[in-house]
């Protein structure tokens, strides 16, 4: 087995995509703002019925509060740098 282990850049970039939509969200009216979560991406099913099938992707990315981030990432961090160890 390779003692060399590559550092884990996805688990790193969608860490570092989570804070800054983070920051984004809080700076723009809160990250418990209702209508700041839905103009962010927030999945509101009525505008994906109205096409807005993006909206089935960006809620990964949206967190509603800091302790909701803050658990989020943690799990993030430990599963995604076991599973890049694995799956490389």
């Amino acid at each position: 087995m390779n003692s060399f282990r590559k550092k884990p850049i996805v688990t790193y970039g969608l860490i570092a995509v989570n804070l800054l939509v983070f920051i984004g969200m809080t700076l723009s009216g809160g990250s418990q703002n209702t209508v700041n979560l839905i103009a962010w991406g927030a999945k509101y099913n009525p505008l994906i019925i109205q096409g807005e099938l993006w909206r089935l992707f960006t809620p990964m990315f949206i967190h509603i509060g800091l302790e909701h981030l803050a658990l989020n990432l943690l799990t993030l961090y430990f599963l995604g740098v076991q599973l890049e160890q694995l799956f490389g």
